[in-house]
This record gives C-alpha cells, sequence and structure tokens, in this order.
C-alpha cells in the first residue's frame, strides 16, 4: 500500500527564535487520529538519523535545503518527503497506518547466498530485530574489509555498507541492535536501500546503561548487578510507575558450594582417582592435594562472575540459579512462586569438574513457549524448554554450509 504523507507547516505563535537556521524540528503524527507517533525513525541520504520521542516529536541537523526525509515506522511503512526550503516553524509530518499481511517466514541456505555473487563471505556475528536479520562479516577473510548486511526475515539480502574493523553485533533488551567498534557503540537502522547509525557513544558508557539490564517483563526492566567480595549476584527490578528497586533474587558462588563438586568429582569417581594416582603418580597426588586444600578454606568466598540467565514469558520470570541446581520462578508482580529442579545447564568432565554450558535463553510470544539456544564449536543446539518439569527436547536444526 502506498503510504500518503501531507506535509503541513504551521506558524507558531511563540518561540520561533528558538529554532537555529541548521536544526530541523517537527512533529509526527498519525493521519487519521491525529495522535503523535513515537518511534519513527528519522533518515537522510547521509545516514545520519534520529527518532521521535514519546509525543512524536523530532529535531535534525540540516546543512541546506532542498533536503529529503526518509520517514520509516514498523507500523506506517516508509515514505520518502522533500522539504525544498526552511519552514517557519515547526514542521508537522502526516503519516498513514499500513495495513498488511505477513506470510509464511521461510529462510534457506540457498537464499543466503546471494550475500555475495563473486567473492566469500564469512559471517562473524548476526542479530535479528522485528524487521530485519543483520549479519557482520568479511569479504574473502580479509580483516580490513568489514562489511554489514541487512536481509528481511524472508532471508533475502537487502543491502550493506563497509564498515573498519567492526567487533561485534548487540541486540539489547528493547529489541534495537548495536554494532560495536573497539572504542564506539552505534544503533543501527535499516531499510531495503539504506543502513543508518546513529545515537553514537563510548563503550564505557554503553555498558554503564545497557549491561546491567538483563530483560523487560510485564512493564519492569529486569537488572543484575554483580557485588564482588560481598553478596554475590543481586537481581532486581524498577517498574515503570516507581524509581526504587524491588528485590529478586541474590546468587552466590561459594566454596561450600566448589567443596559440593569436589565431592562429586573425587567422592562418586574414588575409584578412578586411586587408579589415576597409581598410575600417574604425582600428577594425581597434585589433584588430591588441591582439593583437600580447598576443604581446609572452607569459610572463604571464591570470587568468580556469576551467569544467571533469565528469561520472561506471557506471565512468568524465570531465574536460572546454576549453583543451586535450579530455576526460580516468579509471577507479573514479582513475587516468588516456586523452584523447579534442573541439571540441563551443566556437564560432567572429569578435569574440570562440572562444566556449565553457554547458552541463551529464548522466548516465542506468539506460543508462549521458552528455548535455550547453546553455542557449540561447530554450529548451535536448539531446545524447548519444559517450563513446568525444567527439562529440554532438543530440536533438530537445518545443516546451514
Amino acid at each position: 500500500m502506498q503510504n500518503r504523507v501531507l506535509v503541513l507547516v504551521l506558524t507558531l505563535l511563540i518561540g520561533l527564535g528558538g529554532y537555529s537556521q541548521n536544526k530541523l524540528t517537527g512533529v509526527i503524527i498519525d493521519e487519521e487520529s491525529g495522535r503523535p507517533v513515537p518511534d519513527a525513525y528519522i533518515l537522510l541520504s547521509n545516514g545520519i538519523g534520529v527518532a521521535s520521542d514519546s509525543v512524536g516529536l523530532f529535531s535534525i541537523m540540516v546543512n541546506n535545503m532542498p533536503v529529503t526525509l526518509r520517514i520509516t515506522h514498523v507500523s506506517y511503512g516508509q515514505s520518502d518527503i522533500r522539504i525544498e526550503q526552511w519552514p517557519d516553524g515547526m514542521l508537522v509530518i502526516r503519516i498513514q497506518r499500513m495495513i498488511s499481511k505477513l506470510e509464511e517466514v521461510q529462510i534457506s541456505a540457498e537464499r543466503m547466498r546471494i550475500l555475495t555473487e563473486k567473492d566469500d563471505f564469512s559471517l562473524q556475528d548476526f542479530a535479528i530485530d522485528s524487521t530485519h536479520l543483520w549479519m557482520l562479516g568479511y569479504i574473502n577473510n580479509r580483516p580490513k574489509y568489514g562489511r554489514l548486511w541487512i536481509a528481511n526475515l524472508f532471508g533475502d539480502t537487502l543491502h550493506s555498507i563497509p564498515v573498519k574493523k567492526p567487533e561485534k553485533l548487540y541486540k539489547d533488551v528493547f529489541g534495537n541492535i548495536h554494532l560495536f567498534f573497539e572504542d564506539s557503540v552505534f544503533q543501527l537502522y535499516g531499510t531495503p536501500d539504506t543502513i543508518g547509525l546513529f545515537a553514537g557513544m563510548s563503550r564505557n558508557e554503553f555498558r554503564r546503561i545497557f549491561y546491567p539490564i538483563k530483560g523487560y517483563y510485564a512493564g519492569k526492566l529486569i537488572y543484575q548487578n554483580y557485588l564482588p567480595r560481598q553478596e554475590g549476584l543481586h537481581t532486581y527490578y524498577y517498574s515503570l510507575s516507581d524509581s526504587i528497586p524491588k528485590f529478586l533474587t541474590c546468587i552466590r558462588d561459594t566454596t561450600g558450594e566448589i567443596l559440593q563438586e569436589d565431592e562429586y568429582v573425587y567422592g562418586r569417581c574414588a575409584r578412578v582417582i586411586t587408579g589415576l594416582m597409581n598410575s600417574s603418580g604425582t600428577g594425581g597426588l597434585k589433584m588430591w592435594l588441591k582439593m583437600m586444600e580447598r576443604k581446609e578454606k572452607a569459610n572463604t568466598l571464591v570470587y568468580r562472575r556469576i551467569f544467571a540467565p533469565l528469561v520472561g514469558a506471557r506471565d512468568k520470570l524465570y531465574v536460572l540459579n546454576l549453583y543451586q541446581d535450579s530455576l526460580l520462578v516468579y509471577d507479573t508482580s514479582g513475587a516468588f512462586v516456586n523452584s523447579i529442579s534442573v541439571s540441563f545447564h551443566k556437564n560432567f568432565t572429569f578435569m574440570k569438574g562440572i562444566d556449565y554450558i553457554d547458552f541463551d535463553f529464548l522466548y516465542d510470544p506468539g506460543t508462549d513457549k521458552v528455548f535455550c539456544l547453546e553455542r557449540e564449536n561447530t554450529g548451535w543446539m536448539l531446545c524447548e524448554m519444559n517450563t513446568y518439569s525444567g527439562t529440554l527436547e532438543k530440536i533438530p536444526l537445518p545443516d546451514f554450509p
């Protein structure tokens, strides 16, 4: 459907002196209802863009006129407008809601081959937002030739731009995709023929703002902060209507829990340990002495970084306590519901004891199901989690080249 965009230039009775000649200020509103449209993206031809705020307002720096603005919104589609001269006041842009039907999404290895026809493309990282698949990699395995690709959810590649020394892609809890460089981070915005980078900030500032936020659930921002040499990892939340943090749980990794690991490794495997000591002599003895030394320090905390993945479903929040083998369940009010015993998060290895699996929780709002995506050396493993029993069921994935 073609989007009709009516541009009305309104003269404001007051405050005209506050606008500089290189700043274009406007508001995005719904053509039918007249209500403001937040989170609309306004993009210039040079790739610089901004987003409208909660009341539809935006400001963007423009060097000269005429200028073309590309207005894009997930519910309103894309429209290009041309401004011939500086308006006398605030620019009012009316956009029409897009009505569309999304057919079945199919991604295949054959489609992905259209990334580039002449050169090899090495995939370094990828991320998926509500409308696009982002891919970061290199041409012909040359680090100097970094490239950022964008594809639709059908797997068709749309556009790409060169990027110098990119590091990774990061998806925040609000669904926005960010591109990491050595010293800076930029939020990505894409259309079928344009990729924009905006809202750049330093990596340290980005970490300070975004890294403690681990999820968004039932109108709550879920935070996790690790307090070294004190009380472990705190999980808490802020409600949108309240600025006071609400406590959920604190997870500790103590020497006592390490001793349980020792009992498992060295107790249940006593025969293997004895055989190892008899065969390897000094090596087996050193392992045994190391365990005894840890037993003597039973009251000492072990200051290791703590990993406690979480995921919010339709009416439950799940927090995994790896060190107590339990899945903690909370309702939409933040109240504790129950604890489920789990074991899918760890592997037993003789040399390391318990080796915790590196995985991410995923949530499908359509089916209200929770999944675990495990990164393996040669691929990925996807499993559906039974939120009542805490067990996993493996889902076969296609073998992409």
